[in-house]
């Protein structure tokens, strides 16, 4: 440590570099966020879209990698696997968009983080890999000039993708290499497949998806949510869907991959098969807000009853084989929700762009960081292994994280960052280097008011964990999670709105100027609220089906006591049961505080979930709103007995009585 601390001490005042962009950009009549703009009825102006895929499967062993997200997978090993869940590819996914001599690239890839850059070399970190992009796509004949600043590479964060950035596993950097070159592919080849189309987009909320009363893996209840649901869709001129892309705020953390025996694209993945099967063209599902925003369905490793496979070896410590566990059903299940909401948002509330605008800009940073296990983790990486003890006995090498410590990546502590903006017609779409929480999100649409929507892009050009507002750092360690541990300072959230200042008067866009930096409401974030009793219930919708008669859904049931003995909050005592109740009849329940009960509902239309624990005040209800035909949607109020919430009161969409 006296070596590290030498190499990191002396803090580096956070700098900001001039926005880049490609001028001319237009400037548009500014939107109020979330309107339609003039002339959303029409088909808008003429784009030229293009969209490919490309699977990053492992194909040999030496490509071989491990899970990342909270440990090694299982039957894994000190050598990684290159086991990939049946009918999922692991795709790195990518849309093309072009208007005049502009264009602008979004890529999805299902991984658990990607850096900028790495500290075995070139050719693996993003930075490189969308200036690579940019000079292949302004080569390809008859091409328009595409910069690194027009393209955003995202991973979807998902606790059963592969990892490559260290921690869980040191990065076998041939698999990195497979994945760096199959994204390369994929963004190349939708720029070659361009053609013109109309583009439409659309927002919904679909809060509800994340945890507001109990914390599931990473989630500090009652802190505010972001439910903002994004969509882009491209359609030729004959009215066939190019692609849909999606940005949807909730972790990919319903699979944990330490008890799964192969990797997967989480419900990401399973969202865009979910849209190429419904609507054609090709699905691109990226992450949005990640920072606190975790679905309520993770941990869920019970067997499917009906599942004819055999069950994978026990781990050493655990009495009873996991077996292929349920989550694989529950990602195929939000996967849909979260495909059918997007389409039904474009179907319903949808605008054609009214602005032909298309650019890119982009904003690098210093950003000050005061976490010494974060530097430590990067620095160390260039230290000689120190051999560790795994769970099994297995020696293996200590687990850093290969991030690049020379600059423009480190500098000191300082951690160099870009930020970057995309302008499509009147839509701003924002990176989030990491995962940023709602407060963060919120503040950006704050200050892009010339923007008639904002989609944020969530884990976008870099890794850099959690951040969140300065003031809500000490809050962070009153709670479960590990928020606090894994960040880079207390600036980044700052500088990450700022940026989205200098980048959007770079595109065009009317912003909000302020002396100092635009933050959002706390919310429900008290320091007594995870000594609260709380329960959270939520039926799963299947969707679609064309008959709903007999179709089976699982509620997940979630509760804790009060937490802390001198807390004075009357509390659930052990061995409490909640109690659930679908229709009015009451569910079977255990005392379990994660569970999941599987029920047949009758028919289409909305069914009613209650749910309260006995021996405190906290309650849930909830409506799983079942259609019969290619939409269903879900709607929930939040407890009376943990604090209201922002969400309260979502209205469902042509309910109808259950006959």
């Amino acid at each position: 440590m006296p070596v590290l601390l030498g190499a990191v001490s002396g803090l580096v005042p956070a700098t900001a570099a001039p926005a880049h962009h490609r001028p001319p950009v237009h400037t548009a009549a500014a939107f109020a966020p979330g309107s339609a703009p003039a002339g959303s009825l029409g088909p808008g102006p003429v784009f030229r879209v293009g969209a490919a895929v490309r699977t990053t499967r492992p194909l040999t062993r030496a490509q071989a990698t491990h899970v990342g997200g909270y440990g090694d997978c299982l039957g894994c090993g000190q050598s990684g696997t290159t086991a990939v869940r049946a009918h999922d590819d692991l795709d790195a996914r990518a849309l093309f968009v072009a208007s005049g001599r502009s264009a602008v690239v979004l890529a999805s890839v299902p991984l658990e983080g990607w850096f900028a850059g790495y500290q075995e070399g070139s050719r693996l970190g993003l930075t490189d890999l969308r200036q690579e992009a940019a000079a292949r796509l302004s080569a390809l004949p008859g091409a328009v000039p595409v910069s690194a600043a027009d393209i955003i590479v995202n991973s979807n964060h998902c606790h059963s993708c592969p990892t490559v950035v260290g921690l869980w596993a040191n990065t076998n950097t041939a698999y990195l290499r497979r994945v760096y070159d199959a994204t390369l592919e994929a963004i190349v080849a939708a720029g070659r497949a361009a053609r013109p189309a109309h583009l439409r987009w659309a927002t919904a909320d679909i809060g509800y998806v994340n945890d507001v009363t109990v914390g599931q893996a990473n989630a500090n209840e009652g802190w505010p949510v972001d439910g903002q649901l994004s969509a882009l869709q491209a359609t030729d001129l004959r009215g066939r869907t190019i692609a849909t892309w999606v940005s949807s705020p909730a972790h990919g953390n319903i699979g944990y991959g330490p008890d799964l025996p192969e990797m997967n694209s989480e419900y990401f993945g399973a969202a865009a098969r979910w849209l190429q099967a419904h609507v054609g063209g090709i699905g691109i599902v990226a992450a949005g807000t990640l920072g606190d925003q975790t679905t309520p369905m993770q941990g869920d490793d019970k067997r499917l009853p009906a599942d004819p496979r055999p069950a994978p070896p026990a781990r050493p410590g655990n009495a009873t084989p996991k077996g292929y566990p349920r989550a694989y059903d529950v990602m195929d299940r939000l996967g849909a929700l979260v495909g059918s909401t997007a389409v039904e948002a474009l179907q319903r509330h949808g605008h054609a762009m009214a602005s032909p605008v298309v650019a890119g800009a982009e904003s690098y940073q210093l950003v000050p960081s005061d976490n010494p296990l974060l530097l430590g983790l990067m620095y160390g990486h260039a230290l000689p292994d120190i051999p560790l003890v795994t769970h099994d006995g297995a020696i293996a090498g200590s687990t850093t994280a290969d991030r690049s410590i020379v600059p423009p990546y480190l500098a000191g502590n300082a951690v160099g960052v870009w930020f970057t903006t995309l302008r499509i017609g009147d839509v701003a779409l924002a990176s989030e280097p990491g995962e940023a929480f709602p407060h963060v999100t919120r503040a950006i649409r704050e200050v892009l008011t010339g923007a008639a929507s904002t989609f944020v892009v969530g884990n976008a050009q870099d890794q850099l964990g959690y951040y969140y507002e300065e003031w809500a750092y000490p809050q962070t360690f009153y709670y479960s999670a590990d928020h606090y541990l894994y960040n880079v300072g207390p600036t980044l959230a700052d500088q990450n709105i700022q940026a989205q200042v200098l980048n959007g008067t770079s595109l065009g866009f009317a912003v909000t100027e302020t002396a100092e930096p635009v933050t959002a409401a706390a919310g429900n974030d008290e320091l007594r609220y995870p000594l609260k009793a709380g329960i959270q219930v939520w039926g799963y919708p299947q969707g679609p089906h064309d008959v709903v008669h007999g179709l089976t859904i699982p509620i997940g049931v979630y509760w804790n006591s009060a937490r802390g003995a001198d807390s004075g909050i009357p509390g659930a005592e052990v061995g409490t049961r909640p109690v659930v109740t679908l229709d009015g009849k009451r569910l079977p329940t255990t005392t379990e505080k994660t569970q999941f009960v599987y029920v047949n509902v009758g028919c289409a239309g909305d069914h009613h979930l209650h749910a309260s624990l006995p021996g405190t005040t906290a309650t849930w209800d909830a409506v799983v709103h079942v259609r019969s035909g290619s939409v269903v949607t879900n709607t929930a109020t939040y407890p009376s007995g943990t604090g209201e919430h922002p969400l309260a009161g979502q209205d469902a969409h042509d309910s109808r009585p259950c006959r």
